[in-house]
């Protein structure tokens, strides 16, 4: 190993550096002896170590030796720094296991272990870009072999495990571009269930992540790519960071597309016991490419779907998915077309407009010009109408009359008999009520909202304000003009409650129950001290006995004021 053995290394001792110049020996630096005198061996022994860990702690030194294969493997070969790995990383020593010679002797890598002194000469102690790639290059070669090694799954499985726990180190950035995207190492599922299992077979082990697909995917792509192990699946966080991770591209989802219509069309054995999970895959590639259409709207489909292919299943013939006249290509599909009309696209298809408009489809347009229609109630004008006739005494349906108080009022047999089951004479008198509170009653009954019946008595009277006062159905006046209008504000106010009365006693008369129940309602938010007794009189003559009970309870309450 010594070049010349009569040359020594300068003492540290002053004694022996003493009896060593007395002698007339020549001396020399470490550094000028390791390069000058020291040849370094193929195989490292005892002395060798030793001497090596010893010059290691020079950083000269350690420099020189960057480019010597003077470190010493497991089977003590030596090699250069930079061929060598750190067997204590879980990583290298399961991807390089059963090749010794790849890994440093464990005397030099535990003397030199906390510190970067091999490290910064190409010691590979930890993982990086670089380091990454060897790594699953070692698979990718191991993989290539007539009898990969039994392990292989694992150890890809290791590599894959390192990469999802280390997914946002500088190593990984871009994964998607990145090299390592297209070197196989991620355990696959090598084998489907049925029906898939008669398509889908993997000889190898291990694939690359450009061309493995997430469970989510299967349907849409599964005869032009491998599925991903479950085991390393890719869990949300690594997702969130590269979402296009086990997700096919658009030419695999066509091209898996062409496979359904080209290879399971034609198989007897889909056709008898799987129609309808052929026909569920051929429409998860629709529904994949639609959604793909609309995120993208720089996605062009004919540049992967020939206009003339058939590709498109457009039950019109039948419902059988396997047969050839129910598949068209895109010129055969004129979209938002009639069932009667040719190239007419069945709804099932027809859920997908932007894949088949972005395939080359063409649709038929509705010009953008609106319609005007002018606004036109008619049913309105239609009562308004039939209110004017019906209370117009030359109206020849008109066949029955009501006297009151010398006052003659024509009504219809007809629209009472229909409206409220009232049953009157040709001649009907009618006493104790005003004429107008009749007129009220014939509106209400011809459809006329009980309150607009009311106001339209009120007209020659200040206007009225038809809101609830202080939850009351007593109605406020508003007098435009006071020196004008010398009728008495609570006048008013009293017109309206003898309306009600008379609208009680009416309802009473003709039995209409849901009438009788209003009024009854209305004269109970106006009783009073004073009034108490009148209405409760009036109740009874009537047979109103909700308004009777509430007078009761009224002057109970009230008897000691």
């Amino acid at each position: 190993m010594w070049k010349n053995s009569k040359t020594y290394l300068d003492s540290k001792e002053d004694l022996t550096r003493l009896i060593l110049n007395g002698l007339d020996v020549q001396t020399q630096d470490v550094y000028s002896y390791t390069f000058e005198d020291v040849e370094f061996p193929s195989k490292s022994d005892y002395y060798y170590l030793d001497f090596l860990k010893d010059i290691l702690d020079n950083y000269r030194i350690v420099q020189g030796l960057k480019d010597i294969r003077c470190f010493p493997s497991f089977t003590g070969k030596t090699k250069k720094i930079a061929d060598l790995y750190d067997h204590d990383n879980v990583v290298f020593r399961t991807v390089f296991s059963g090749n010794p010679d790849m890994f440093l002797d464990h005397t030099i890598s535990e003397s030199t272990r906390g510190s970067r002194t091999l490290s910064n000469i190409g010691f590979k102690d930890n993982i990086d870009q670089k380091t990454f790639i060897k790594c699953v290059g070692k698979i990718e070669e191991l993989q290539k072999k007539l009898n990969p090694p039994p392990d292989i799954r694992y150890r890809g499985f290791i590599l894959v495990d390192y990469l999802y726990n280390n997914i946002n180190d500088v190593a990984f950035m871009n994964l998607e571009d990145n090299i390592i995207s297209r070197i196989p190492f991620v355990p696959i599922s090598k084998n489907l269930d049925k029906p898939y299992s008669m398509n889908y077979s993997r000889s190898q082990t291990l694939d690359c992540f450009n061309n493995v697909i997430l469970p989510t995917y299967k349907e849409v792509a599964w005869s032009q790519m491998s599925l991903i192990a479950e085991d390393v699946i890719p869990s949300l966080h690594v997702l969130a960071k590269y979402p296009s991770l086990g997700k096919p591209k658009t030419v695999n989802v066509v091209e898996h597309l062409r496979f359904l219509y080209e290879n399971l069309r034609e198989n007897e054995e889909w056709k008898k016991n799987w129609s309808e999970i052929f026909k569920h895959n051929v429409y998860e590639v629709y529904n994949w490419l639609e959604e793909e259409c609309l995120n993208d709207e720089d996605l062009n489909l004919t540049e992967h779907i020939h206009q003339h292919d058939p590709l498109f299943l457009n039950f019109n013939k039948d419902r059988d998915p396997f047969k050839s006249e129910n598949w068209v290509s895109v010129k055969e599909l004129v979209l938002n077309s009639e069932p009667s009309e040719e190239k007419y696209v069945n709804t099932s298809l027809a859920k997908y407009p932007t894949m088949l408009k972005r395939a080359g489809a063409r649709e038929v347009k509705r010009p953008n010009i609106e319609i005007q229609v002018r606004l036109h109630d008619q049913p309105s004008i239609n009562k308004i109408k039939a209110l004017d006739s019906l209370f117009d005494p030359n109206f020849s349906f008109n066949d029955a009359t009501f006297i009151i108080k010398g006052e003659r009022i024509k009504a219809s047999r007809y629209m009472l008999a229909i409206s409220s089951s009232i049953i009157v004479n040709d001649v009907e008198y009618v006493g104790d009520v005003e004429p107008d509170s009749m007129r009220v009653l014939l509106r209400y009954l011809y459809g006329q909202n009980i309150d607009d019946a009311i106001k339209r008595y009120r007209d020659t009277s200040p206007e009225i304000s038809y809101v609830r006062n202080r939850n009351s159905y007593f109605y406020e006046e508003v007098i435009e003009d006071d020196d004008d209008d010398d009728e008495n504000p609570r006048e008013v106010s009293r017109d309206i409650f003898e309306r009600y009365k008379d609208l009680l006693k009416l309802s009473n008369n003709y039995n209409l129950g849901h009438l009788k129940e209003l009024m009854e309602m209305r004269l109970s938010r106006s009783v009073t001290r004073l009034n108490v007794g009148q209405i409760k009189n009036l109740a009874e003559t009537n047979d109103a006995n909700q308004l009777k009970n509430y007078c009761d309870q009224f002057i109970l309450e009230n008897d000691e004021l």
